[in-house]
């Protein structure tokens, strides 16, 4: 059966890659939340991942920003081209 083009829900849909770390995330976030109810971990545990994630983030944004970078760049050897 073929759904009507208004209808396609493959544009819409994300990348199972997408979905998989979504799922990872909330699976690792229900993990924390029993453990703290269980008192199995800490709060301080808690804050140390969440810098943790934010530094990554950060090193992951700087390091996309920095290739963008880059790649703007002449290649080596290469005059930019006058205007």
């Amino acid at each position: 059966m073929t759904l009507p083009p208004s209808m396609d829900t493959t544009s819409v849909l994300p990348a199972t890659e997408d979905v998989d770390h979504f799922l990872d995330e909330v699976n690792e976030v229900s993990r924390l939340i029993e453990g703290l109810a269980k008192g199995t971990i800490s709060p301080d545990y808690i804050d140390k991942k969440k810098e943790l994630k934010e530094l990554r983030e950060r090193g992951e944004q700087l390091a996309k920003k920095n290739a963008a970078a880059h790649r703007a760049l002449p290649a080596a050897g290469k005059a930019p081209d006058a205007k």
